[in-house]
């Protein structure tokens, strides 16, 4: 039994570590350099220490999390609030994006999906937490997931509708999603067994 629990929290502490660094990466290498604009990019050696910076941040808030687990409702009730305020706001254009109909919904359409994703989670728990609350409990995690994944959809959708977004390599991608890769050429090969 003991076995299994380190492993258990071996591999929880091995998936945070992954996780940190891949979001400090995109942070360092995605979001920085957006913000920044048309400034020099980072030297190698400034992007090593943001990420170092980054990636300890994220960890130690991570920690302060666990730590205050038990305010948000136990494990399981952190796990719902991540996914509801986070999660599904943000897979709605990652997914639909890779979509024929929606190659017309943009960046912008993205963004203001993903806010009012995370805008309707912060009014279904927070400005409405009574009136959900009566419910019952599990009306109340299902309404604190899908509300938010649904109204960041319908943005998406209509944001993507209203003010359609053009560019012809994000059309290419999206076209190239829909064919198979052409075959490779076989090479026929000698054999020197004997």
């Amino acid at each position: 039994m003991g076995l299994v629990v380190a492993g258990m929290f071996s591999h929880t502490m091995a998936m945070t570590s992954s996780d940190a660094n891949a979001i400090s990466a995109v942070v360092i290498r995605d979001i920085i350099p957006a913000l920044r604009g048309s400034r020099q990019p980072l030297t190698s050696r400034a992007e090593l220490l943001g990420g170092r910076i980054s990636t300890f941040l994220f960890i130690g808030l991570s920690m302060v999390i666990a730590l205050s687990a038990d305010s948000f409702g136990g494990v399981l009730g952190l796990i719902i609030l991540w996914f509801g305020a986070l999660v599904g706001p943000i897979a709605v254009p990652m997914l639909l994006g890779m979509l024929r109909p929606f190659r017309r919904c943009g960046p912008s359409a993205a963004l203001f999906s993903w806010a009012t994703g995370l805008l309707v989670f912060a009014l279904a728990k927070y400005a409405l937490a009574a009136p959900i609350a009566s419910l019952g409990t599990a009306s109340a995690q299902t309404i604190n997931v899908a509300a938010p994944v649904l109204a960041s959809a319908i943005v998406y959708c209509v944001f993507g509708w209203l003010r359609p977004w053009h560019n012809e390599a994000s059309d290419a991608l999206v076209e190239s999603l829909d064919r198979d890769l052409e075959p490779a050429t076989s090479i026929p090969v000698e054999s020197t067994v004997a």
